[in-house]
């Protein structure tokens, strides 16, 4: 039996690390060489337990780090996966969009439900928003600062932030998870593959009627957000701390600018646009029967909660300078 430099012979052993376990020969050449290239120069006589950390050692050293780029890897893989697919959707709808082959029908049935049956929660939404606002200014300013301030502080905050990104996140859910769960439900299920075989195409049908439906309702519905917002904030100020609508009013003109308005309103577009995109794209990708479907809807809302808040980080560096 080989030995280790200046060692005897190691007996079989069995590398356990992190719920790994192989056997291996100490005779192998590859483990004398490991023990050869740790000893060598180094004047060092490792032999019996000592031998068999620094096998051990090694070897999951190397398992570590094969494992880590596996699953970097992977994840880059994915992620490439995602960005092909998804720049492959946006290119079928803006051909079949720009060719006028979108069923007006289902571009028409898609505003209602996004549009008029989103419509209560959105103005839930948006009052408590504003009320909510409103109470914490006041709050805040009672003392040396003046009250009319609080109706520039209200209006700002409402028409700049709130009412876009409260109404964006309010559509990923009641919109957004819906979208995917029907989408991936009629992927698990062989239907988009059933509409392939007659040769409709899903993206015509069930992508193109969404994503401009978006586009033209959630804008309309930041809108509305905006101005039920700052009234909610008008009645709370005088409810609380007794601000007039008068004094409120000339509180949000002294810092309104006109811009703002186009501002909340390109808000809404950008996040009209992406929501639908990204549900679609998590419908399309969905596999594995029913779990695969939950899962699929899960990672959607998590990417479109993702995507509405860069988006909006990417807007004052953008728009605002």
């Amino acid at each position: 039996m080989a030995a280790p430099p200046g060692g005897t012979p190691l007996p079989r052993t069995r590398l356990e690390k992190w719920g790994m376990g192989f056997a291996c020969e100490a005779r192998t050449p590859t483990l004398r060489g490991l023990l050869a290239l740790s000893t060598r120069g180094h004047g060092l006589d490792f032999q019996g337990e000592d031998a068999h950390f620094m096998v051990r050692a090694a070897v999951a050293g190397r398992l570590v780090v094969e494992r880590v780029l596996v699953r970097l890897s992977r994840s880059a893989e994915e992620v490439v996966g995602h960005a092909a697919d998804l720049a492959t959707l946006l290119w079928r709808v803006a051909v079949v969009t720009f060719t006028g082959r979108v069923p007006l029908r289902e571009i028409a049935g898609q505003i209602y439900w996004m549009g008029i049956q989103s419509l209560p929660i959105v103005l839930i939404t948006a009052m408590l928003s504003g009320v909510v606002t409103s109470q914490q200014g006041g709050y805040q300013f009672s003392g040396s600062v003046p009250l009319y301030v609080l109706g520039s502080v209200v209006t700002e905050s409402v028409i700049l932030e709130l009412a876009p990104v409260l109404t964006a996140v309010v559509l990923i859910g009641r919109v957004g998870a819906r979208i995917t769960a029907e989408i991936g439900t009629m992927k698990v299920s062989e239907q988009i593959d059933a509409m392939n075989a007659l040769g409709r195409d899903p993206v015509r049908v069930l992508v193109a009627p969404r994503v401009l439906a978006g586009i033209i309702v959630v804008p309309l519905l930041v809108g509305i957000a905006d101005l039920v917002g700052v009234y909610a904030g008008m009645r709370s100020a005088q409810m609380t701390v007794g601000l007039g609508k008068e004094t409120f009013f000339y509180g949000a003109r002294l810092f309104w600018h006109s811009y703002d308005l186009f501002y909340s309103l390109a808000k809404g577009l950008a996040f009209g646009f992406a929501i639908p995109v990204i549900a679609t794209h998590m419908g399309f990708r969905t596999q594995g029967g029913a779990e695969g479907v939950g899962k699929a809807t899960t990672a959607s809302v998590m990417f479109m909660t993702l995507a509405v808040l860069v988006m909006d980080a990417l807007f004052p560096p953008l728009l605002l300078q």
